[in-house]
């Protein structure tokens, strides 16, 4: 799944994506910079997992996705940046984690040959897919597994 983070502003913001389970998700970039009227692009993967879940509708992950802006010369996301207690505005979306099972595969014996013996086919290999909806927040709007994140976060 991609998130697409837009910076429709005209300063420097930094970013940093957070979840509650890191072991079973891959964020690339995790963290890093939006230029000024540009949109960064962040991929986020879910690890292959030994055994599927017991229910998908009890997934409960999250994304926390912060951002802030900053100076044109900070040059490293640090936690510094994000940190409130230091009179940093930094705002914030929380991601909730929807489980799709996979598609049911299809019949291993061939419509209109059960009569002739034929080995199994066997079904591909399929997981589990993710998305990412938001917390009821004016500012992302998930469209199509694309979080945008909007003018209207500064």
């Amino acid at each position: 799944m991609t998130l697409q983070l837009q910076n429709p502003g005209t300063k420097r913001v930094a970013f940093k994506v957070k979840t509650t389970s890191p072991k079973k998700y891959c964020v690339r970039p995790s963290s890093g910079f939006i230029e000024p009227n540009s949109v960064k692009e962040v991929q986020v993967i879910m690890q292959s997992q030994r055994e599927p879940p017991v229910s998908y509708s009890d997934c409960k992950d999250k994304f926390l996705i912060q951002c802030t802006k900053v100076d044109g010369d900070v040059k490293e996301v640090t936690s510094e940046l994000f940190d409130v207690t230091k009179g940093k505005e930094v705002k914030q979306i929380k991601l909730r984690v929807i489980l799709v099972p996979p598609a049911k595969p299809p019949s291993p014996v061939p419509e209109g040959s059960e009569s002739e013996p034929t080995s199994p086919a066997v079904p591909p290999r399929s997981a589990a897919t993710c998305e990412l909806t938001p917390y009821s927040s004016p500012s992302c709007t998930e469209q199509k597994n694309i979080c945008l994140l909007s003018g209207e976060m500064f």
